[in-house]
């Protein structure tokens, strides 16, 4: 397990260092559109970057359909791949391909 953080706002991930695959379980802002989220997701891809990682994955739960489109729009941004994905708790997968 990874956390970035920044004040109190955080990005939890999962690192698969076999697979070189960093997986995003949960990230949690103080604030929106202030930028933080983007400054933490910058040293997320830098990170994966740096050593090698073949991609950032993880998926958006229905929990967060309120938001939905400021999330993929987020998601969207930073490169980041959405396919939509109804399965229980998820509405949605995301993949980031580092190169």
């Amino acid at each position: 397990m990874c956390k970035i953080s920044l004040g109190h706002s955080f990005i939890n991930c999962i690192i698969q260092e076999e697979d070189k695959i960093i997986e995003i379980v949960d990230i949690q802002c103080e604030t929106i559109n202030d930028g933080i989220g983007s400054l933490m997701m910058e040293k997320l891809i830098s990170y994966a970057s740096e050593n090698n990682y073949c991609k950032i994955v993880g998926w958006l739960s229905i929990v967060d359909e309120e938001h939905i489109d400021r999330l993929r729009h987020f998601y969207m941004k930073h490169g980041f791949t959405i396919k939509t994905e109804y399965d229980g708790m998820k509405l949605a997968d995301i993949e980031l391909l580092i190169t």
